[in-house]
């Protein structure tokens, strides 16, 4: 075989696309990624502290884990319902991975998520959308075109994501209980990532023991602020954890990140008042850009905002907020450009207003 030739074992990643995050070089101005800019709970470098030689060079092979005795007690479900990964985009790649074979179809939202149609991709499965459409003043899952599309594909999973990146929205206790109901084969994974920037609505330990194809994934990285440390979970049944163990990482996630975790779900009060500073940041960005004219910002349950724009051209107004030092996010929806923004201290929130003013006023 020639040195050149790509060798057998690439041939069926011939074309397949792998989801990328772009880098950037600046911490200042990112609202693009969705952290919290509020930061951590103060108690997670108290923990970092309390670090000792014996968290680095053991392995911790204890039948007793503290971070899933921290869980546990967070979402009021047993210890042999969770599972843990380095955040959730391998919680979902564990179930992937278990579940998912050659050609076999996931269903997903649209607008959404791209790293969805890249791991799925990664273990050769197929992709179909439904949509997640416009209401008058917020987004909604068409549950009605979700189980037609399902009739159609028959997908071995089904992905509900609430609150719904980009745009903002949940869906319903009824919603995910008629979807699990009406496809028993489909495994239905409920993607709560920005789950904690508003009040709950979804009855997570009451679905998991009713239905037993449904899959809650959760992670660290939002209202925690915990984006770096890479702690993600997964709430499901008993069964279903105990088949998904065969893809977990050996051993538990190091003592220091476990740690620091812990410490971090344990600070409610910290957690309730991150939440509360979310949801006002959150209100006043979408008050204040429903009063400027052909802008559209509609209610989210996240920590961004998601902005249709009549009249202006979304991709100069994001090139000129990016060359002033606030960096944007867009995304194609129903054949025009929307914008998404992180929310942020009001700080952050007035100077990307008045850049996004003054880009606005530079197109009319």
């Amino acid at each position: 075989m020639n040195a050149n030739e790509k060798k057998p074992w690439f041939h069926p990643y011939e074309g397949v696309e792998k989801y990328v995050i772009h880098p950037t070089e600046s911490y200042e101005g990112r609202l693009q990624f969705n952290e919290n800019l509020w930061g951590t709970s103060p108690k997670c470098l108290e923990a970092l502290k309390e670090i000792t030689e014996k968290d680095l060079n053991y392995y911790d092979l204890e039948g007793k884990d503290f971070l899933l005795e921290a869980l546990s007690e967070l979402v009021g479900v047993p210890q042999n319902c969770l599972y843990v990964n380095y955040g959730s985009s391998e919680v979902l790649k564990a179930i992937f991975d278990i579940a998912l074979q050659r050609d076999e179809y996931v269903l997903i939202p649209h607008p959404g998520w791209g790293c969805y149609k890249g791991m799925i991709t990664a273990k050769l499965g197929r992709t179909a959308s439904y949509a997640v459409a416009a209401g008058e003043d917020e987004y909604y899952h068409d549950i009605e075109d979700l189980l037609s599309k399902a009739k159609k594909y028959q997908p071995k999973i089904i992905i509900l994501t609430s609150p719904q990146m980009p745009t903002g929205n949940r869906v319903s206790q009824e919603g995910v209980e008629r979807v699990a109901e009406e496809n028993p084969q489909s495994l239905i994974i409920v993607d709560e990532c920005y789950y904690g920037c508003a009040e709950m609505n979804l009855d997570v330990a009451g679905l998991i023991s009713r239905y037993d194809n449904v899959i809650f994934v959760r992670t660290l990285s939002k209202i925690y602020g915990l984006a770096n440390l890479r702690v993600g979970f997964g709430i499901t049944n008993p069964e279903l954890v105990e088949l998904i163990d065969y893809v977990l990482p050996l051993h538990k996630l190091p003592n220091i990140t476990r740690k620091i975790a812990a410490a971090a779900i344990r600070d409610v009060e910290y957690t309730e008042k991150n939440k509360r500073e979310i949801m006002e940041a959150r209100e006043y960005l979408t008050a204040e850009l429903n009063k400027r004219r052909g802008v559209k910002a509609f209610r989210s349950y996240s920590n961004f905002v998601y902005i249709s724009l009549e009249g202006y051209d979304a991709n100069a107004l994001h090139n000129f907020m990016s060359e002033k030092g606030v960096t944007t996010r867009l995304f194609e929806d129903g054949g025009k450009t929307h914008m998404r923004i992180t929310v942020g201290p009001k700080e952050i929130m007035d100077k990307a207003l008045a850049l996004f003013d003054e880009g606005c006023e530079r197109q009319n």
